[in-house]
């Protein structure tokens, strides 16, 4: 509840030593769980936002597909942050509109 916002480093102490350390993000966006399957454009889930999805790349080339509604000038922030926490997943993140082109 008063957590601080941001990375925070967690590590776990036993009889055996201190482990590495773990990145956790504190957010004050809603999270879910990578709705699945979402690897095609009509199999994309709906998303409300702001939200922040947690989910694994299952193999290379993986593609995942999300929806939202959006107005003409609206400005919206999209973010991969998996290399931050230490995944080697090297991301492209594209926006689509309506009729699959790419907006951005």
């Amino acid at each position: 509840d008063n957590a601080a916002l941001g990375g925070r480093e967690l590590r776990l102490a036993g009889p055996n030593g201190v482990s590495n350390p773990l990145t956790v993000n504190v957010s004050d966006v809603p999270e879910r769980l990578e709705p699945k399957p979402n690897n095609s454009a009509d199999r994309a889930p709906w998303l409300e936002l702001p939200v922040a999805v947690s989910g694994v790349i299952g193999g290379n080339a993986e593609s995942d597909f999300f929806r939202f509604k959006a107005k003409a000038g609206e400005k919206r922030i999209f973010d991969v942050q998996a290399n931050r926490f230490g995944s080697p997943l090297d991301a492209t993140l594209v926006v689509l509109g309506p009729d699959g082109k790419e907006l951005a």
